[in-house]
């Protein structure tokens, strides 16, 4: 990452939120942003789920992890902010420098802090559990999900770059291309201590070594028939990786050795994606 020689200091206010802004280094942002409280809504439902009401006009979500705090952490896509629940529904939300990010996915890293994507702009942002806000650029595009990886570093896929990356915790970015038009979707950390991303366009599952040497293993059945669009993936308990066929509603199994396996769900129309965003199910596979 290049030194920049010029400080630029801007001042950011936006609705309730201040921000002191420094461009220390070209391609890292940092903030000091301030924060929205508020107490959702929790209503108990049957069979012991509960739902959660966010404060009135709130925008779509994006993803939802366990932070190092053992709160949950969320992605608020529309509003451009990071949002902390507690158990006891206690919300805290932070707004990020640039309302119109879109930060989607999010992970809780080994140094503490939360990682996440911005979806309208290729940064990576962290944030602490206190909410200093630190981006940065040196992407091809903008990054769709974020893991861990075997090495330390954070690993993300570039949907629209067709790219998988890395970013170590000091914010140095490193992009291996991948196939064209592969359209990388999902990523996840395998058993195999490789990363796992599945390949959107191609109907493909890729495996990429931590120095970024890159294996694809196609779906087994054609991608017209009907169309194969593997999504989000995940680490399963039997030592496999499993992932989503939202168009073909099916689940799939991958090997380390790449062998797939695939499963077609009871209900047609339910667009699994690791819940049933059609059906409004949840689904549960025995491996």
């Amino acid at each position: 990452m290049k030194l920049q020689q010029t400080h630029v200091f801007r001042d950011y206010t936006r609705a309730s939120c201040a921000f002191l802004v420094l461009f220390a280094l070209a391609g890292v942002l940092l903030s000091s942003c301030g924060q929205t409280h508020a107490t959702v809504h929790t209503q108990a439902l049957a069979d012991g789920f509960s739902t959660f009401s966010l404060p009135s006009g709130h925008g779509r979500l994006g993803l939802i992890t366990t932070g190092p705090d053992s709160n949950l952490w969320f992605a608020s896509f529309d509003d451009g902010k990071i949002g902390r629940m507690k158990p006891d529904g206690a919300l805290t939300e932070y707004a990020l420098p640039d309302q119109f990010a879109g930060p989607y996915a999010l992970i809780a890293a080994p140094d503490g802090a939360i990682w996440f994507t911005e979806s309208y702009a290729p940064r990576i942002g962290r944030m602490t559990t206190d909410g200093q806000i630190t981006e940065f650029s040196g992407l091809s595009s903008a990054a769709t999900a974020i893991t861990v990886g075997p090495d330390g570093t954070l690993w993300f896929s570039e949907h629209q770059g067709d790219a998988v990356g890395k970013i170590t915790p000091a914010g140095q970015v490193t992009v291996f291309a991948s196939a064209p038009v592969s359209k990388p979707g999902g990523i996840a950390r395998g058993p195999d201590g490789n990363l796992w991303v599945t390949e959107t366009t191609w109907g493909r599952i890729a495996r990429v070594t931590p120095q970024g040497v890159i294996t694809e293993f196609p779906l087994p059945k054609p991608t017209s028939t009907p169309q194969r669009s593997p999504e989000h993936i995940t680490p399963g308990a039997d030592g496999n990786l499993w992932f989503t066929e939202a168009d073909a509603d099916e689940i799939g199994r991958i090997t380390p050795s790449g062998v797939i396996t695939e499963f077609a769900l009871a209900k047609g129309g339910s667009r699994p994606s690791f819940t049933d965003a059609g059906g409004h199910f949840i689904g549960r596979r025995a491996l």
